[in-house]
């Protein structure tokens, strides 16, 4: 399978385009706050020295609660990327996909999950650079609420399962017990966690401890398999 910058690209611009009518039914789900954004696939990124290794998993995008703000200049600018790479239609697709890759990245430490994937990079001994990050579902809901198993299945079968097969990942480490519940029946890789998450994911569960030990005890196995098989 082919696994450049350009074909990983495309697996986004593919993902991207999934509509929310497509994961939902009429409405689900629909925040109040921000409505203009609530049709924004906020899907992730892919790091710049990304080459087949650890993919991080979330449930869907938060910011849902009815109380939420204007959006930030940052956010405005991931929303804009964002968009720019689910209409492109002139075959830039990669250096649009770096465009969202910057954003997110400039995103990060204002929002509660940049936390948490410090924490995780932190026992990987990666960085954001090496290691790519989606959401199986792409779109926010009102008050964060739970996503239905009708919308899991389609987010599983239409967006996260297409960008696993494109990104070949040997790492897949699932950000919340929801979504790893779910996914990790049929998406795997050649080591699998299922990280739990606390609410505004600047504090860490107890639960988590045990995950992160882990994670970073393969460190050593990842690293020779991964001078084998690079």
């Amino acid at each position: 399978m082919d696994t450049s910058r350009e074909s990983i690209a495309q697996a986004f611009r593919a993902a991207a385009r999934v509509r929310r009518d497509q994961l939902f039914k009429a409405d689900g789900g629909l925040p109040v706050s921000l409505s203009e954004s609530a049709y924004t696939p906020y899907l992730g990124w892919v790091g710049r020295k990304y080459q087949g290794g650890t993919v991080l998993i979330a449930k869907n995008p938060g910011g849902g609660g009815d109380s939420q703000v204007a959006p930030t200049a940052l956010d405005l600018e991931v929303q804009r990327r964002l968009l720019a790479l689910r209409d492109d239609a002139d075959g830039s697709t990669a250096a649009l996909l770096e465009g969202v890759t910057l954003a997110f990245h400039a995103q990060l430490p204002s929002i509660g999950i940049g936390v948490l994937l410090a924490r995780v990079l932190a026992r990987l001994g990666e960085t954001l650079d090496d290691v790519v990050f989606f959401n199986a579902c792409p779109y926010r809901t009102r008050n964060d609420e739970s996503l239905s198993t009708s919308t899991q299945k389609k987010s599983l079968e239409l967006v996260a399962a297409p960008l696993v097969r494109a990104l070949q990942p040997d790492t897949l480490i699932y950000l919340g017990v929801g979504v790893g519940r779910e996914a990790s029946k049929t998406l795997n890789a050649r080591w699998t966690y299922v990280l739990p998450r606390a609410i505004n994911d600047r504090q860490l569960k107890a639960e988590a401890v045990p995950v992160l030990d882990a994670i970073e005890a393969d460190n050593a196995a990842r690293s020779a398999y991964r001078n084998t098989h690079g």
